[in-house]
């Protein structure tokens, strides 16, 4: 469901008539809660995680026009993912959600790396995309460097 077009489905659409992944990089909470007519302050993504999500967050949000990061503290997960996104001029996905019109996005992180302090103070929107057992470790690494406000998703995937 995650990869249909906005506004395409009702099962992608949040009460507003947004679709899900725009509503909730936009969204941001205050001291007070959540505004009527805040405008979105949502300028910069951090994806947690280089895995299958992580290829696909990259330029989907990217392509959306948020500045995306990655953080990938797994061995020398970091490194491998900046080689190759290096080496292939970026990531590239292709949405066949309309058979009719498929569309491809190409870009690549404006950063990537394995120490949370490199990536997360300047995140205003954190989605970690990770195995189940993962998100521990990560809450705990990326804690100290979180920006007041910062809103986190987690997604966890199979594994845990």
């Amino acid at each position: 469901i995650f990869f249909r077009k906005p506004f395409q489905s009702k099962y992608n659409m949040d009460c507003r008539g947004v679709s899900r992944e725009e509503s909730a990089c936009k969204r941001r909470r205050t001291d007070s809660g959540p505004t009527q007519n805040q405008s979105p302050s949502v300028e910069k993504v951090c994806i947690c995680g280089a895995g299958n999500a992580a290829h696909v967050f990259i330029p989907y949000f990217t392509n959306l026009g948020y500045e995306v990061s990655v953080f990938a503290s797994l061995q020398d997960e970091a490194a491998r993912l900046k080689k190759a996104y290096t080496e292939n001029e970026g990531i590239e996905i292709i949405d066949r959600t309309d058979p009719d019109n498929h569309k491809v996005y190409k870009h690549s992180p404006k950063a990537c790396s394995n120490s949370a302090e490199d990536t997360i103070p300047q995140a205003d929107c954190i989605i970690i995309a990770l195995p189940s057992f993962a998100i521990q470790g990560v809450l705990r690494d990326i804690k100290p460097h979180l920006k007041h406000g910062a809103i986190i998703y987690i997604m966890p995937g199979q594994g845990g």
